[in-house]
């Protein structure tokens, strides 16, 4: 992801598509957060029922949240706010809306400008649709986002801000500089392999996150080189922490004890 205050680009040559929806659509793009500092996101919802989503990630969220982005599906009734998510590729950790994928209850309300998601159980997050005088501004679209490693989107903010995302880890890790997802790599792998009845093993090396250790799981990898912080990133979590400190505050009222 690129982020800059102020930028001078002449790529809209090669991008033929732009969403700067009005009214009630939840079509278009929007921004959370303030744009000019880290834990800033960009959501575009495109017309044909894919989403991209960007993030420019806390120092904080790391090692489960990072830069990056996501991409898949949504469908939405805009009649009860109904938002139904399915993550096809995962690049962010645990930020953006991946968190969603197979959870009910999910409402996206549009008031003007103005969005909101809600969750069944409570809790929820706004953000503000992208508009703007220039007739640059807006979210712009590049290939096929049903197709692995063929779009991408770059969407320009009124600020002077822009956020771009393009399918395809371009990172050394899990992936090289010609944009080959590294993930998709171990799949196809993983299939040829199975074809044939080869018994080589795959291994998954260089990995730099705990995102790394699920996805290549799921991609059919039998082993993975971790390194020792990642391994342990692993069985630690905010929640873990929390749920651990109740049930042993909980124990220690009780004045019991089993030694």
């Amino acid at each position: 992801m690129k982020f800059l205050k102020t930028c001078i680009l002449c790529v809209l040559l090669y991008l033929p598509a732009a969403f700067q929806a009005s009214g009630q659509s939840i079509v278009g793009a929007w921004t959370t957060g303030s744009t000019t500092v880290e834990g800033a996101s960009v959501l575009v919802f495109l017309a044909n029922g894919y989403y991209y989503q960007i993030q420019n990630a806390q120092a904080s969220e790391a090692p489960h949240g990072f830069d990056g982005f996501e991409r898949g599906t949504y469908t939405w009734n805009p009649v009860t706010g109904a938002l139904a998510i399915t993550t096809i590729q995962d690049l962010n950790g645990d930020t953006g809306l991946s968190n969603l994928n197979g959870v009910s209850g999910v409402t996206f309300t549009v008031a003007g400008d103005t969005a909101t998601i809600t969750l069944a159980g409570g809790g929820s997050v706004s953000g503000s649709r992208v508009t703007g005088t220039s007739p640059i501004v807006g979210a712009w679209f590049l290939g096929n986002a049903a197709v692995a490693n063929s779009s991408g989107v770059l969407v320009f903010l009124p600020n002077g801000v822009y956020f771009e995302a393009e399918d395809g880890d371009s990172s050394p890790v899990t992936g090289d500089p010609s944009g080959q997802d590294g993930m998709e790599l171990i799949r196809e792998i993983r299939a040829i392999y199975d074809n044939y009845g080869f018994k080589t093993q795959v291994l998954a090396a260089s990995i730099r996150t705990t995102l790394h250790v699920r996805d290549a799981a799921l991609a059919g990898a039998d082993c993975a080189t971790i390194p020792p912080a990642i391994f342990k990133a692993l069985y630690k979590h905010h929640l873990t922490d929390t749920g651990l400190e109740s049930f042993t505050k909980d124990w220690r009222a009780t004045g019991q004890s089993i030694l």
